[in-house]
């Protein structure tokens, strides 16, 4: 079966939207997650934007330890003109959040241990002091490692790294970073990861590359330098798709398959958004949503960019379609919403089939057997090296994880603890190349 049979077979799927509407409980009306970042099924976090036009700075995020049942808003204890650049969540008790001052410039980046009732702001006196310093991103591999972009400062990029959890920073040396070109910075939340391999966007369309985990960085030209890089996603460490935008605002689509070395432009077919980008884990399907004049809903690729199948153009509260997207499976993501009071809206999460599984299980890649099983199944894969190997429920939840060294006589997977029930099974190799095999536990 071609690809283009399957992404028609899965049109059915989405004969109803599949978000369903949660509420952010933000207290001020039209207010959006403009970042979201889940830990995992139960566990995500969310900072807001305000989408009324009238510029106001809001501090106020969000969280949920249920899936979205239940959501917890608060504000970030901040200078009022303190504005959010994005979050990076831990665990349900501790997360960091980037945020700039928008009006005397600067910013921080701030933490919270205890569920977001208190934030403390990180490095004070030694980070982001600069009036011309504007903090982009803040990015932690886990509780103590991290790393943050801002803006030229001193004719270089301001990246910072921690190993302390942000009590003390330092900024990496010039020779470490490709120099900026006249008039470069970076753009708010607009990054990617892929195990150590980083890639963050800029107003001059370039994309800057660190291949080991932000200790070094070079920039890649995508498009002319009047353009700006305004979203980037990876599928692994060599596929990815950005957006560039204009201030005229219109947008195009660009692809690269060398990890971002070298960029073509490629021309969509069907309803493409361009807000926000994100490939669904575990599977080559990438989801765009928007919500703004040049287009509001939601739509998804399964070639990487070529051709999209619309999901749907509105939520079940809003007609402005979705701000953000954050994926964690092929069952389980969420994407941003309009909140019409605290208790109305907000947020939305995937209760959709699950996504990309038909396409992968036709690949050669991986197979189980025996499939269904009662318990102890085979996975036999072509990857070489060491590879991680996950297992997630029907819902989502990841129920099982291990490394292990690939060989053609196949990788061992026990399910015999697990209950009945549909599992997928997802292999990931060193260079984040990652396929899926669905599996039947007897």
């Amino acid at each position: 079966m071609t690809l283009v049979a399957i992404v028609a077979t899965s049109v059915s799927m989405f004969a109803q939207s599949p978000w369903s509407m949660q509420n952010v409980g933000y207290n001020y009306t039209s207010s959006y997650p403009f970042d979201i970042d889940a830990v995992d099924s139960n566990i995500v976090w969310n900072c807001a934007g305000v989408g009324d036009g009238s510029g106001i700075s809001t501090q106020e995020f969000s969280m949920t330890m249920d899936g979205g049942n239940n959501w917890m808003a608060g504000l970030v204890t901040a200078d009022t003109n303190f504005r959010f650049s994005n979050i990076s969540a831990i665990t349900e008790n501790m997360c960091y959040a980037a945020m700039y001052n928008n009006t005397l410039g600067g910013g921080g980046i701030f933490k919270t241990t205890d569920m977001g009732a208190t934030w403390t702001q990180l490095g004070v006196g030694s980070i982001y002091t600069n009036a011309a310093s504007f903090p982009n991103v803040v990015y932690f591999t886990d509780s103590l490692n991290g790393w943050t972009m801002g803006d030229p400062v001193g004719g270089y990029f301001e990246i910072y790294s921690t190993t302390d959890g942000g009590a003390t920073w330092t900024r990496l040396p010039q020779a470490n970073i490709t120099a900026p070109v006249a008039g470069e910075y970076g753009i708010v939340n607009d990054f990617t990861v892929v195990g150590n391999k980083i890639w963050f966007g800029t107003n001059k369309g370039r994309v800057y590359i660190s291949y080991d985990g932000g200790i070094n960085w070079t920039a890649k030209s995508v498009v002319s330098n009047v353009n700006t890089v305004s979203s980037i996603a990876f599928r692994d460490t060599l596929n990815g798709v950005c957006t560039k935008s204009t201030t005229a605002g219109v947008n195009t689509f660009f692809r690269t398959t060398d990890g971002g070395i070298t960029w073509a432009q490629i021309t969509p077919v069907g309803p493409a958004f361009y807000s926000d980008l994100a490939y669904v884990p575990g599977t080559s399907v990438l989801f765009s949503c928007a919500a703004s004049s040049t287009g509001r809903g939601s739509s998804y690729s399964a070639d990487d960019g070529n051709t999209w199948i619309l999901v749907d153009t509105n939520g079940i509260g809003t007609a402005d379609g979705y701000t953000s997207m954050d994926w964690i499976s092929p069952l389980t993501g969420w994407a941003g919403g309009f909140s019409a009071d605290p208790l109305t809206d907000g947020i939305y999460r995937y209760t959709g089939s699950a996504v990309g599984i038909n396409q992968l299980v036709k690949n050669n890649v991986v197979s189980a057997f025996p499939n269904p099983t009662n318990g102890l199944v085979r996975i036999n894969t072509s990857y070489e090296g060491n590879v991680n190997v996950r297992v997630f429920d029907i819902l989502g939840n990841l129920v099982s994880s291990f490394e292990s060294y690939s060989t053609k006589i196949g990788l061992p997977v026990d399910l015999r603890n697990l209950s009945s029930g549909v599992y997928s099974v997802q292999v990931m190799d060193m260079n984040g190349m990652t396929s899926i095999v669905k599996i039947v536990k007897q």
